[in-house]
């Protein structure tokens, strides 16, 4: 189905396929924030030392974080208190089946636009160095959920002639840029947004991560969803990476159906975003939502 689906968009997009009237919606979620940090202290009780690039996020996903920063390697970070969830949820996302060797950091550091400010990242405890016995356990700040896992009922973004499409963390010119996708690689497009100074953001996408998108920094095109009436539980489509062990798998458009989830079981368990394994919407807790 996916190379279905893949052909189609091959086909559809540079012909400027028929639009399917569906508008592009207002964002309803949150905006990523950042907890407030203390100035650096003059002697931190420990220091990670990244020995490559490596994603930091808000909060833990598990207290719906998202990723804010993607620093480069040999660079270091104060690290002010770790955590441990009391109890793993159940799925397979990475965050998950690496808890055991893994440990969750937070981190201050200055990073624009929020400022000082407090990040996290799950590594391998030997990446800190000091005495990692005094540093506290403490409880990450809860984030807020989406209200729903958003998904593309036909609009995509793809990167202009000169190949170039910068995904920022957050609506911000200053918010650090996560992702570039290169020519071919296809953008689901899920909301749009309008900040304080009059700038048109589209909410994408892209590797399972919420990202934003300046308007006008890609094209923007909507298809005919008609692909969606060959699977009777299809709605739309989200951003996936096909689960295969080698090559490394190809980005791609993948179907969902009307909450969001992959309507492949096996790559719903993997889904960063997925409503039930993710973290990103609040659990249903008897029968109320």
């Amino acid at each position: 189905m996916n190379r279905v689906l893949a052909l189609f968009l091959a086909l559809c997009l540079p012909a400027g396929c028929a639009a399917a009237g569906t508008a592009l919606p207002v964002v309803d979620g949150p905006i990523p924030q950042l907890e407030s940090a203390p100035a650096a202290a003059t002697q931190p009780v420990a220091i990670l030392r990244l020995p490559k690039s490596w994603d930091f996020y808000s909060n833990p996903p598990e207290q719906f974080g998202v990723p804010v920063l993607k620093p480069e390697g040999d660079t270091e970070w104060e690290v002010t208190g770790r955590w441990r969830a009391a109890r793993r949820p159940a799925g397979s996302q990475y965050w998950v089946l690496m808890g055991g060797i893994f440990t969750w950091y937070r981190l201050a550091a200055d990073v624009e636009p929020w400022g000082r400010v407090h990040l996290w990242g799950l590594v391998p405890d030997d990446w800190v160095h000091g005495d990692r016995t005094a540093v506290p356990t403490v409880e990450p700040s809860r984030g807020e959920p989406w209200r729903t896992v958003p998904y593309s009922r036909g609009h995509v973004l793809a990167p202009l002639d000169d190949g170039h499409l910068a995904l920022h963390a957050c609506p911000d010119p200053a918010c650090p840029v996560l992702e570039r996708p290169v020519t071919d690689q296809t953008v689901p497009v899920t909301g749009r947004l309008t900040d304080d100074a009059g700038r048109e953001w589209y909410r994408v996408e892209f590797r399972q991560t919420i990202l934003w998108a300046e308007a006008g920094s890609g094209s923007l095109a909507q298809t005919e969803v008609v692909w969606l009436q060959l699977q009777s539980k299809a709605a739309g489509y989200r951003s996936c990476e096909p689960l295969v062990m080698f090559p490394p798998p190809p980005h791609t458009i993948c179907l969902v159906d009307g909450d969001g989830r992959y309507l492949n079981d096996s790559e719903r368990e993997y889904d960063d975003l997925d409503p039930v394994f993710g973290r990103l919407r609040q659990p249903v807790v008897d029968g109320a939502d």
